[in-house]
């Protein structure tokens, strides 16, 4: 067996006899291992920010929406609209309002019969009283809304403890709001409302523009989702108790502003700038 004291000898005599040769085998040697674990280093680091790029952004990240679950029970509605104590209720409410209706009328001298008035409750086939959903004066979404009101649509705590079991990184609740029957949410330009002719059919369709926002309802979402879509200075807006900051899609904003739409053959340099000239332009609604 070739001891390591023979290997050093042979080693330098190798050196002496030919160390040109000798040297360049040892610098492309030193060169090829080098460069085999340069590129296991990258290869390995490619693949680690492949991983962790796939954990963080794609299929390791993602918004879940949680929405209230329906009854289990399907005639639960129907028996809370057919309860003798909110009917009865209902009843009481109902001949307050015709009293204040009658008193009001007679004040303004104009004429008021609680034959043209919708009550908030009906008979049904069987003949039983029930609360009625499409009740004009508001009182059947009143009563519902003060039976549920001690009812929580979530339970934060059990909801914290099953998104904790899917590693959720945060959560956000938005609020929704109904507008109330018969009213309807509308931009007034100035603050000042507009009165438009509405005998006309043809004059009531010309004059009466679609709103660019949901006039049934309204959402309020917390900033850390809002944000993003947000104005610089939310556009020159300041809390004033007299206005409200509104989120509008693209093409909304487009048609309020009489800009033309791009083609969808538009490069993504053109729609990078038309971007930039909408959010700058929007800035003045």
């Amino acid at each position: 067996m070739i001891k390591l004291t023979d290997v050093a000898i042979l080693s330098l005599t190798k050196l002496r006899s030919r160390p040109v040769r000798t040297a360049i085998t040892i610098i492309l040697a030193s060169l090829l291992f080098g460069i085999l674990v340069a590129v296991s280093l990258v290869s390995t680091g490619i693949f680690h920010s492949i991983n962790d790029f796939r954990k963080d952004c794609l299929t390791s990240r993602y918004i879940v929406s949680v929405s209230n679950a329906p009854n289990d029970n399907p005639l639960a509605l129907q028996n809370t609209m057919r309860d003798p104590a909110l009917v009865t209720e209902a009843k009481k409410r109902y001949e307050k309002l015709v009293q204040a209706k009658t008193a009001e009328a007679k004040k303004l001298n104009i004429s008021y019969s609680q034959i043209n008035d919708q009550p908030p409750y009906k008979q049904t086939e069987n003949g039983s009283e029930s609360l009625a959903l499409n009740d004009p004066n508001g009182i059947t979404r009143e009563l519902l809304k003060e039976k549920f009101s001690t009812t929580p649509a979530f339970d934060d705590k059990n909801l914290s403890e099953i998104a904790k079991k899917y590693h959720a990184a945060k959560l956000f609740s938005e609020q929704q709001f109904a507008i109330a029957k018969g009213s309807s949410l509308a931009p007034l330009a100035d603050g000042k409302e507009v009165f438009r002719e509405t005998s006309n059919e043809t004059s009531a369709n010309a004059n009466n523009p679609q709103p660019p926002v949901n006039s049934s309802s309204l959402t309020i979402t917390p900033p850390e989702i809002s944000n993003p879509f947000l104005l610089a200075n939310d556009g020159g807006w300041q809390p004033d108790g007299k206005s409200l900051p509104i989120i509008l899609p693209q093409n909304t904003i487009e048609r309020l502003l009489a800009m033309d739409k791009l083609p969808d053959s538009a490069s993504a340099r053109q729609k990078l700038d038309h971007l930039k000239t909408v959010r700058e332009r929007a800035s003045g609604l």
